[in-house]
This record gives C-alpha cells, sequence and structure tokens, in this order.
C-alpha cells in the first residue's frame, strides 16, 4: 500500500526542507571561508604596509647617516615586500606593480653598486646610490598614496 496524498506532500516538505537545510549549510560554509581568506588577505596587506613604513624608515636613516649596513634590514624588508606583493593577483597588489618593480629595481642596483665599489667611495659613487635611495623612497611613497594612507 503506497503513501495517502497527504503523506506524500508531507513526505515532499520534509524533502524540501532537507534540501533547503544543505544549502544553507553550504552557504554558511561559504561564507566562513570567505570570512577567513578576508581576515588573511587583511592581516597581509597590513603586514605589507608595515614593511613599507619600516623600509621608509630605513631608505631615510640610510640617507642621513650614509650606513651600508642598514643594507641588511632593507633587503629583509624588501625580499619580504617581494614574497607578498609579487604573487598576490588581488588589485591592491597588481595595481602597485609598477612601483614595486621600482622599488626592486632600484634596491638590487644599490646592493650591486655597493658590491662593485667595496670601499671605494666616492662622490659620483655616493650620488648614484642617494640617487637609489631616492627613487626607492618616492616609489614607496606613491603605494602609500595610492593606498590612501597619505595625500
Amino acid at each position: 500500500m503506497g503513501l495517502s496524498k497527504k503523506q506524500r506532500a508531507q513526505k515532499k516538505r520534509e524533502n524540501a526542507m532537507k534540501a533547503l537545510k544543505k544549502e544553507g549549510n553550504a552557504a554558511v560554509a561559504e561564507t566562513e571561508e570567505k570570512v577567513v581568506t578576508m581576515e588573511v588577505e587583511e592581516k597581509t596587506l597590513s603586514r605589507f604596509v608595515e614593511l613599507l613604513a619600516d623600509l621608509n624608515r630605513e631608505v631615510v636613516e640610510m640617507l642621513k647617516t650614509g650606513d651600508l649596513s642598514l643594507l641588511y634590514d632593507m633587503n629583509d624588508t624588501v625580499a619580504e615586500m617581494y614574497a607578498i606583493q609579487s604573487v598576490n593577483k588581488d588589485e591592491l597588489y597588481v595595481g602597485i606593480e609598477e612601483q614595486a618593480q621600482a622599488i626592486y629595481q632600484n634596491f638590487n642596483g644599490l646592493v650591486a653598486l655597493t658590491q662593485e665599489v667595496g670601499e671605494a667611495w666616492s662622490e659620483e659613487n655616493s650620488a648614484k646610490a642617494q640617487a637609489f635611495l631616492r627613487n626607492i623612497f618616492e616609489a614607496n611613497v606613491a603605494i602609500v598614496v595610492a593606498y590612501g594612507l597619505a595625500e
């Protein structure tokens, strides 16, 4: 003997409710995943902004003092910035590609110059180093402005 019309309707409602609940759980899981992803992205962006501040401080200090030992700190900062920016496809990082490349290239130029010159710094080499540092500083400021952190 089969189900009555009323029982079939009840069964249909129950199945529909189960399907809705299953979809709702999937939506909740998807939302939770998005929230976690957003939190990670926010922490990554926050770290990138910290690195911009660190680089700014290091460049200014190096321009003031000429202390080449700051290159080690700058190297760590630039390497971490590159690790974040180069693999991230978010518009926040893609939109600063040109300025980021200016930082990386000028830093590499500065390192190459210091390796080439060694201890024999002339006024000309000093001027080249300062130009690399100013270019890094300007690109750094351009990123900060692009992020709306300064005018």
